[in-house]
C-alpha cells in the first residue's frame, strides 16, 4: 500500500513542477540553515563534555569584598585552597590547581638550536590529569606529573620541537621573563586539546616544580594571599552541591581568620565544568568565554527559519488545493476513503521533506568549509545528532514534516465529489484566513529578524567606534624578552638601547613600556588611602606601572599636573590618577589632587598628575578608576613594549623593529601584535554573533519571499478572468498592481505590530549585558518596517506586473 502511495505521490508532484520546486527550494534552504546554526549552537554547548567525570567536576571561583564593595571577581583562587578543600570536606574526592604561566609570563622553550615562544603553558597538580580526560599518546597520565621538573606536551608541540622522534625522556629548556631558567624532562605526550575545551594548553609542568622557585612552598602551597591559581575539585557522586557551598563561609573564617580585621571578605562559588564556557565571564578567565544569551538567540533564529519554511509548505499546499479538486473528486467516486487520501497527501509531504533533508545535508557538507572561513567559526555537525540539540532537531523535523502535511491533507480530503466534479469548488473562507494568518506569522518573524539585525549591527558598530579615551591605532606591541642575561646592568642596557634606537628612527613616533596594555585586565589592585584618613577608608584601585612615554604613545591628556619624568627622582614615589580615580579618592577637581599624598602599605606616594579616563577593557565592562605608578629604570617591571608608528609603510617599520629586536635581545623569538586588533578581540563573540544574525536573517527573509512569490502566482492564476475583465473595462496596469498588492500590504502592516513588542523585549534583554549600550530608537523599528514593506512590494510587484501586462483576450479565452 505504501509503495502505491509513493508512486502516486511522485506522479502528482511531477505534474505540479512549479509548486514542487518552490516547496523543495524553501525547505532545503530552511533545513540547511537550521542545521548549520544548530551545529554551531551544539558545538558551543559541547564544551568540556568529553571528560568522563564532567558531571562531578567544579571550578572554585573567588569574589573578594573590601568594605562591602566587590573588588575581585575572579576565576582564580588561593594556592592553599585546593589541598584545604580536600582535607576539610569528605565530599571532595580530589582537587587540582593550575598556574597559568603562559598568561602571566613570557616563556621561551629551547631544544638544541630551536627556540619558540609558548603562551599555552601551565603548571598542574599531578591529580589534574586524573580528574580530566585528556587522551595520552605516550606516557602514563597518573604518574607523568608526580615529580618536579617533569612535563607533558601536546602532539603539535612535540612535532614542532622533535619532529617524528619520540619525545619521552628528552630534556627541554624553559626561560621566562622572571629570570627562571629550568630544564624539564618530557614524561608524556597527549593529543592536542580539543577546540571545545574551556582551557587549552600545549605544555603542562608538574606543580611541585614551583616549590623550587622563589617563595617555595609558602607561596605556592600554603598561601592565602596570592590569588592566581585555578582550582578544580572532583565531588563524590551524589554530593549536595548547595549544601557543600553553604559550608564555605565557616571554612574561610577558619583559614583566613584576620579578614574582618582587614575589612575584607572572601566568598567562594562552585561553577559546574560544563557551564564555564557559556555562563562564566569573570576576570582571569583562561580563554575568551562564550555568550550564552547570544547562543540562545541563534537557536531561536534556527527555529524561526525552519518554521518559516514549513509555513511556506502549508501555504503552498492549501493554495494549490483548488487545482487538485477534480483529482480528489474522481478518487472519492472510485472509492477512496478520506483516510486513504490523508495518507496519500502525508506521503507527498514526507517525499518533499525527505528530498529537502537529503539535499540540505549535501549542502551543509559543501558550505561548511566556506562558512568556516568567512565567519571564523567551526560549523561542525558530525556530532550534532548525538546530543540533545541534534536529537531535539530530529524530533522537531519529524513533527514539522507531519504537521506541514497534516492540515493540507485534511483540507484536500474534505472536498465533496459532487461539487468538485461540477466545478463548484472554490477556496474556503477558512483556508483564506489560514493563509493570511500564515503570511502574517512569516513576516512577523522576518521583521523581528530585520529589527534584530539593525540593533546588533548598531551595538557592535558602537563598541568598535566608541571613543576609548586612548588612541590604539598603529601601535605595535611586543612582550618583553623571555630569555634574560644574568647581569642586571646588561639587561637594563639592552632595554634602554632598544628604546633609544627605535625612537631615533623617523618611521617611529614614540616608544613606551608598561606592565599592562589596553584590552588586558589589570592584575594588580592595591589599597590606597589619604594620609590623614584611618585604615577603614582604604580603597582598592587597579594599578599599572608605566614609563614616561606611555601617555604619549596612547595619546592621553594630562588634565592637571604633569606626566612622569626621569628628571624628577621623586617620581619613583609619584602617582598619576585617572579622573575617576581622583574622584574615588575624594578629590572633586583634578587640580585639588596635585601634590596630595596617598598611603599604600605605609609608603608615601605623591600625586603628580591627573589624566583623562579611558577604557582599559571592552565596553561590555564598566570603565574603572586606574592609578599609574612610575617604573622608572625598573626594566623588569615592564612586561610590554609599545611602539607608535607614524608611517604609511607599516611593513618596513615592522622589519626595522624586528632588526633592532634581533640584534638587541639575542636568543628571543620576535613576535608582535597591533594594539587595536588585540583590543577588538574582546568583541569576537559580538562580531561573530552580528555576522551570523544578519546572514541567517537574510536567509529567513529569502524563504519568506519564496513562499510569497508562489502564493501571489497562485492568486493571480485564480483571478485571471477577473483581471482580464477589469482590463477590458478600462483598468490600467497600475490599478491591477494595486488590486493584487493591497491585501498583502495590510497583512505585513499587521505583522509589524506583532513584531515590535517581541523585538523590543528580546533585543532589550540582549543589550542589558553591556555596560555601554545603544538605546532602542523608534526609527530602527520604522526603518525595519519600510525594509519589510519594500521586500514584500518588490516580490509581489514582479508577479503582479506580469499579470497586468498580459493580453486580456487570452485571459478571457481560457474561460
Amino acid at each position: 500500500m505504501f509503495k502505491n502511495y509513493l508512486k502516486t505521490s511522485w506522479r502528482s508532484l511531477s505534474k505540479n513542477k512549479g509548486f514542487f520546486t518552490l516547496n523543495i527550494l524553501g525547505l532545503t534552504i530552511g533545513i540547511t540553515s537550521s542545521i548549520l546554526l544548530l551545529s554551531y549552537v551544539s558545538f558551543q554547548h559541547s564544551y568540556d563534555n568529553f571528560h568522563a567525570n564532567k558531571e562531578n567536576i567544579y571550578r572554585v571561583d573567588l569574589s573578594l569584598y573590601q568594605n562591602n564593595n566587590l573588588v575581585v571577581n575572579s576565576a582564580e583562587n588561593y594556592s592553599a585552597l585546593a589541598p584545604a578543600l580536600k582535607t576539610d570536606f569528605p565530599e571532595v574526592a580530589d582537587a587540582a590547581r593550575l598556574y597559568n604561566m603562559g598568561y602571566k609570563n613570557n616563556c621561551v622553550f629551547t631544544y638544541q638550536k630551536r627556540y619558540f615562544k609558548e603562551t599555552k603553558f601551565l603548571f598542574a597538580d599531578a591529580s589534574f590529569l586524573n580528574m580530566f580526560s585528556f587522551p595520552f599518546i605516550e606516557g602514563n597520565p597518573k604518574t607523568a606529573l608526580t615529580q618536579p621538573f617533569t612535563a607533558v606536551i601536546s602532539k603539535s608541540f612535540s612535532q614542532k620541537f622533535f619532529g617524528n622522534e619520540n619525545p619521552i625522556g628528552k630534556l627541554i629548556q624553559m626561560d621566562d621573563d622572571d629570570r627562571n631558567s629550568e630544564l624539564y624532562k618530557i614524561t608524556g605526550e597527549f593529543k592536542d586539546v580539543p577546540e571545545n575545551s574551556h582551557i587549552k594548553f600545549n605544555v603542562l609542568v608538574s606543580y611541585t616544580t614551583l616549590y623550587h622557585r622563589k617563595g617555595g612552598i609558602a607561596r605556592y602551597e600554603n598561601s592565602w594571599n596570592r590569588k592566581d591559581f585555578y582550582t578544580y575539585i572532583l565531588l563524590r557522586p551524589g554530593t549536595d552541591v548547595n549544601s557543600l557551598a553553604s559550608k564555605f563561609p565557616l571554612f574561610i573564617n577558619k583559614h583566613i581568620p584576620d579578614e574582618k580585621d582587614n575589612h575584607t571578605e572572601s566568598k567562594l562559588a562552585l561553577l559546574p565544568l560544563e557551564k564555564i564556557h557559556l555562563e562564566s565571564n569573570l576576570n582571569d578567565e583562561p580563554e575568551i568565554s562564550g555568550n550564552g544569551k547570544a547562543i540562545f538567540f541563534l537557536l531561536l533564529i534556527a527555529v524561526f527559519i525552519i518554521t518559516i519554511a514549513w509555513v511556506n509548505c502549508i501555504n503552498l499546499s492549501t493554495a494549490a488545493s483548488v487545482n487538485r479538486a477534480k483529482e480528489i473528486g474522481i478518487r472519492k467516486v472510485l472509492g477512496s476513503s478520506s483516510r486513504q487520501l490523508v495518507n496519500q497527501f502525508l506521503t507527498e509531504s514526507l517525499i518533499v521533506n525527505s528530498i529537502s533533508i537529503i539535499i540540505a545535508l549535501i549542502l551543509v557538507s559543501i558550505l561548511q568549509p566556506i562558512l568556516k572561513s568567512y565567519f571564523a567559526i567551526d560549523f561542525n555537525f558530525t556530532g550534532l545528532f548525538t546530543n540533545i540539540y541534534g536529537l531535539g532537531f530530529l524530533f522537531f523535523l519529524c513533527l514539522g514534516t507531519f504537521f506541514s502535511g497534516l492540515y493540507p491533507a485534511f483540507v484536500l480530503s474534505s472536498f465533496k465529489p459532487t461539487k468538485v466534479l461540477k466545478g463548484k469548488i472554490s477556496t474556503s473562507k477558512g483556508g483564506l484566513i489560514l493563509r493570511r494568518f500564515l503570511v502574517t506569522f512569516q513576516f512577523s518573524l522576518s521583521i523581528f529578524l530585520i529589527i534584530g539585525t539593525f540593533i546588533v549591527y548598531q551595538q557592535v558598530h558602537y563598541m568598535l567606534n566608541q571613543n576609548l579615551g586612548i588612541k590604539v591605532s598603529q601601535v605595535l606591541v611586543m612582550n618583553r624578552p623571555g630569555h634574560w642575561d644574568n647581569s642586571d646592568s646588561i639587561n637594563g642596557m639592552h632595554v634602554q638601547e632598544f628604546k633609544d634606537v627605535l625612537k631615533n628612527n623617523p618611521a617611529i613616533e614614540s616608544v613606551a613600556m608598561s606592565n599592562s596594555i589596553p584590552g588586558k585586565e589589570i592584575r594588580s589592585q592595591l589599597d590606597y588611602r589619604k594620609k590623614d584618613k584611618p585604615d577603614e577608608n582604604t580603597i582598592a584601585i587597579n594599578t599599572m606601572g608605566i614609563d614616561d612615554d606611555y601617555f604619549k604613545v596612547l595619546g592621553m591628556t594630562i588634565l592637571a599636573g604633569r606626566s612622569f619624568s626621569k628628571q624628577f627622582a621623586t617620581d619613583e614615589n609619584g602617582l598619576i590618577l585617572t579622573l575617576s580615580a581622583a574622584q574615588e579618592m575624594g578629590y572633586k577637581n583634578p587640580q585639588d589632587a596635585i601634590g596630595k599624598q596617598l598611603l599604600q602599605k605605609d609608603v608615601d606616594y605623591t600625586i603628580v598628575g591627573i589624566t583623562n579616563d579611558f577604557h582599559q577593557q571592552s565596553l561590555d565592562k564598566k570603565a574603572e578608576p586606574i592609578i599609574f605608578q612610575f617604573n622608572g629604570n625598573d626594566y623588569e617591571a615592564d612586561e610590554y613594549y609599545l611602539v607608535k608608528l607614524k608611517t604609511a609603510s607599516v611593513h618596513q617599520a615592522i622589519v626595522r623593529v624586528q632588526d633592532v629586536w634581533t640584534n638587541t635581545f639575542k636568543g628571543n623569538p620576535f613576535s608582535f601584535f597591533f594594539l587595536d586588533e588585540y583590543f577588538n578581540q574582546q568583541y569576537k563573540n559580538e562580531i561573530q554573533f552580528g555576522a551570523l544574525f544578519g546572514f541567517f536573517s537574510l536567509i529567513a527573509i529569502i524563504i519568506a519571499c519564496i513562499g510569497l512569490i508562489a502564493l501571489v502566482a497562485f492568486m493571480i492564476k485564480q483571478r485571471t478572468k477577473e483581471i482580464g475583465v477589469r482590463k477590458v473595462l478600462g483598468a490600467s496596469i497600475q490599478d491591477v498592481i494595486v488590486l493584487l498588492i493591497k491585501g498583502f500590504i495590510k497583512l505585513i502592516l499587521l505583522a509589524n505590530l506583532i513584531a515590535y513588542p517581541l523585538s523590543w523585549l528580546l533585543m532589550n534583554n540582549w543589550l542589558k549585558d553591556f555596560a555601554y549600550r545603544i538605546s532602542l530608537s523608534w526609527y530602527v523599528f520604522v526603518l525595519s518596517s519600510l525594509v519589510a514593506l519594500f521586500i514584500a512590494f518588490a516580490t509581489i510587484a514582479l508577479q503582479a506586473i506580469k499579470a497586468a501586462i498580459a493580453n486580456p483576450v487570452k485571459s478571457l479565452r481560457t474561460e
